[in-house]
């Protein structure tokens, strides 16, 4: 049987060693988060500024051994922004009706 005191006050401990020992070594991360969700319009009129302002704090985030990719689609959307952001967009729709396949076949159950 599941015990949710126990949860409680694992969680507690957890909340309490990060805050303690990992906290300023991983909040830049969830600085980039929200730096990336106060900043994200597809509907910007200046698509290629706004995605180079959301990604501005990702740091090494989206960097690994000699790959960029934050640099990657900053540049194709200053080169090609509506395509980029047609891009998005269609990858959001895809997302999107596969999450809501999965909801629906997990409902079935």
């Amino acid at each position: 049987m599941f015990n949710k005191i126990r949860l409680k006050q694992v969680l507690a401990e957890y909340k309490k060693v990060f805050a303690q020992q990992q906290w300023t070594d991983e909040k830049y991360k969830w600085e980039a988060v929200q730096c990336f969700q106060e900043n994200w319009n597809i509907n910007s009129p200046d698509f290629a500024q706004m995605l180079k302002k959301s990604l501005d704090q990702v740091g090494n985030l989206l960097t690994s051994a000699n790959n960029f990719p934050a640099k990657m689609i900053i540049g194709f959307t200053e080169a090609a922004p509506e395509e980029v952001r047609s891009n998005y967009m269609t990858r959001v729709r895809i997302y999107v009706k596969e999450l809501l396949t999965l909801k629906t076949d997990q409902m079935s159950y």
